[in-house]
């Protein structure tokens, strides 16, 4: 073989190989999704709040949140929106532009929806850093197996609470706003399942109402709606978290509510209701009575949509 020939076929080997190379990579890159993937982004998530943090100067210890299980991923998603509205407020606070939120897509969520939005969500705490001229990097976490969505939850958590550091804390307005939400949805599910008028006016409280007292309406109503979707042909009911209501706070019950909106979607998504719900601003100042009085609403309107559901049986 003369070596022409030789240096030529150097030259092919030499252009080919990278792209060999490449093979394995793209067919990775393929894959899809899992619990494993989104965990090692929740993980740089948190990375980059502590460091947000401790540029700000929070002091304050974040909460660490209960052990989660049996989380699916449209639950994940449900806590990253929240914790993309918590970097929205804390990028009004610094004069920045905020993100856009959005809400949970009418559609059944996979772990590639709640990947597309757990990526949103890293860029736009790094979009932060660079416009406050934070240069130090987090150390990218590795890639673990046997990772579940209850995993993930767990660590989107820790973030919400983190974030608390750096936000106006949320009120009972924020919480209010919430259940107009969910009386929102709960309206286009009776109408679904023909089951008549829902109450539209509160009943006035007249005892004094603590933070304890919303959060175990909260939790009941997460009861009913696991005991409709048990009812409703071929849904998998969600199991009810345990919640300590110790010392319980209004972004407790927020998250509280954040569940059911979770768990109303999907059983609008199981009935093939297409109509999103109604939009609301916060409202002014709101006490705790008043959003007691209507989380009663919501728990009263779950038990006449139960009734009537289990009176077709």
């Amino acid at each position: 073989m003369s070596k022409t020939i030789v240096k030529f076929s150097s030259l092919i080997y030499a252009v080919l190989l990278p792209a060999l190379l490449c093979i394995p990579i793209t067919a990775t890159s393929q894959e899809p999704v899992t619990p494993s993937h989104l965990f090692q982004i929740s993980e740089d998530i948190i990375s980059e709040i502590e460091i947000l943090r401790e540029a700000i100067g929070v002091d304050e210890e974040a909460s660490e949140p209960e052990g989660q299980r049996n989380k699916s991923a449209i639950q994940v998603y449900s806590k990253g929106l929240e914790v993309l509205e918590k970097i929205a407020k804390t990028q009004r606070k610094l004069g920045m532009n905020p993100a856009k939120v959005g809400e949970i897509p009418l559609k059944e969520i996979n772990a590639a929806d709640v990947h597309e939005l757990v990526k949103i969500i890293l860029l736009e705490l790094q979009g932060i850093k660079k416009q406050l001229v934070i240069t130090e990097e987090i150390k990218a976490a590795k890639l673990v197996g046997a990772k579940m969505y209850a995993h993930v939850y767990e660590n989107m958590w820790l973030a919400s609470y983190m974030l608390d550091g750096l936000i106006p804390p949320i009120k009972a307005k924020d919480v209010y706003r919430n259940i107009q939400y969910l009386q929102d949805e709960l309206r286009l599910i009776a109408t679904n399942l023909n089951v008549g008028d829902l109450q539209l006016e509160a009943k006035e409280v007249d005892e004094r109402k603590r933070l304890k007292d919303i959060g175990q309406q909260a939790l009941l109503a997460l009861y009913k709606i696991s005991d409709l979707e048990n009812r409703l042909s071929g849904m998998t009911a969600a199991s009810v978290p345990q919640v300590t209501l110790v010392r319980i706070r209004s972004s407790d019950i927020y998250d509280l509510t954040n569940m059911l909106l979770a768990e109303m979607v999907r059983i609008k998504v199981h009935l093939k209701i297409s109509l999103p719900r109604g939009q609301h601003g916060l409202p002014g100042r709101v006490k705790p009575n008043d959003v007691f009085a209507q989380m009663k609403l919501v728990v009263d309107n779950l038990e006449k949509i139960l009734k009537a559901v289990g009176a077709r049986k």
